[in-house]
């Protein structure tokens, strides 16, 4: 994905072998984890690089070729995060919420002209993600580290998301979120009663990043 300029001979090379192109799906994306004020600058540019600017560049020449043949759809898979900030993973979060920026403004740009923008809003999905999160101070993964069963069995399966997801797609929704509860509740408390939310994480993060670093501690 960060080798921009494969990204032509790539589109290139589906075009020749189908003959068009109905709808590009991005859902490249990588995980930075740790203490906002201990993650190297370093780590921001490398998450940026895959989660945003090669994903930018992809669907810029796909949306260059739809204006040519009249029309097309862009799906992006971003994250809850986009929303609503995760803790102990700043990059990431910066990361989400660009896409969503990024998009937005494409979409606002494209009405009138047969083209399509679908965001996909994932909570938390029982993927490998985290597990290869890179850690603060190096470019290194942080290998071992595992999320327990009993906390992965509260999250969404791969294979619902993706039933949901294309769900949305088929549709063509402007935005969807995918999540199990209590996920998509909260966020619209977040967004629609920013500061009585904004109060009570006061009271409720302390305590639950000493537990998320606990278990990242216990089983790296």
């Amino acid at each position: 994905m960060v080798d921009l300029k494969s990204h032509e001979p790539a589109l290139q090379k589906i075009l020749l072998h189908f003959g068009k192109l109905d709808i590009l799906i991005s859902n490249a994306g990588g995980f930075v984890r740790g203490d906002w004020h201990e993650i190297d600058l370093a780590l921001d540019k490398e998450l940026f690089e895959v989660n945003v600017f090669s994903v930018i560049n992809m669907n810029r020449l796909v949306v260059k070729h739809f204006l040519q043949v009249g029309g097309g759809q862009i799906a992006v898979m971003f994250s809850a995060s986009g929303k609503v900030p995760l803790i102990l993973a700043g990059p990431y979060t910066a990361s989400k919420y660009a896409i969503q920026g990024y998009f937005n403004a494409l979409r606002g740009e494209t009405y009138g002209k047969n083209i399509d923008v679908t965001l996909i809003c994932p909570g938390l999905v029982q993927t490998s993600l985290v597990h290869g999160a890179l850690a603060s101070q190096n470019g290194e993964a942080s290998e071992g580290t595992q999320i327990p069963w009993e906390v992965q069995a509260t999250w969404m399966s791969p294979e619902r998301c993706a039933y949901l997801s294309l769900v949305a797609i088929a549709n063509r929704l402007n935005e969807s979120w995918v999540s199990n509860f209590p996920t998509i509740p909260y966020m619209h408390f977040a967004l629609h009663f920013p500061v009585i939310s904004q109060f009570f994480d006061s009271l409720i993060f302390p305590p639950f990043i000493r537990k998320v670093k606990s278990l990242i501690d216990v089983t790296r």
